[in-house]
């Protein structure tokens, strides 16, 4: 089992339907995240789809949630992608067009909606079913800080 599957598997919630590995594949980033007092101990994983701008399969341990910690896990991923955007545009502006995103998105199961509101992300359309549990499309603009 590899480092990011271990992680995922010791912070997701152990119900039917939601499988292990149905997130883990090559075309999209996966984060690990540490505490820099810990850099070798991870807390939390998340992937991103670029071709989606999809955040999706976030996970953090049950002992580090309700910390502000999964809060400081999004907003770092969400300056990271700004930064990487920001680079490209510095060093290679004519490669960018309007595929580049200006907001992201991610599925939110129904519980946990209220901490993505808190961060920024805007519920969008009807509720939906994903791997056996509701879901609401949230999404939020990014804006360089």
């Amino acid at each position: 089992m590899n480092l990011m599957s271990a992680c995922r598997l010791c912070s997701i919630d152990q119900k039917p339907g939601f499988c292990l590995h149905a997130g883990l594949d090559g075309t999209c980033v996966h984060a690990l995240f540490s505490l820099s007092i810990r850099p070798n101990e991870y807390l939390g994983t998340l992937r991103y789809d670029p071709k989606k701008a999809k955040i999706g399969r976030i996970a953090l341990l049950p002992a580090y949630r309700r910390l502000g910690i999964g809060k400081q896990m999004m907003i770092s991923f969400e300056r990271q992608l700004l930064d990487g955007f920001k680079a490209l545009a510095d060093r290679a502006p004519l490669l960018l067009d309007s595929s580049i995103p200006t907001q992201i998105r991610l599925h939110s199961q129904l519980p946990v909606i209220g901490f993505y509101s808190k961060i920024g992300y805007q519920p969008v359309g009807p509720t939906f079913i994903e791997d056996g549990a509701p879901h609401q499309l949230m999404v939020k603009q990014l804006v360089a800080s």
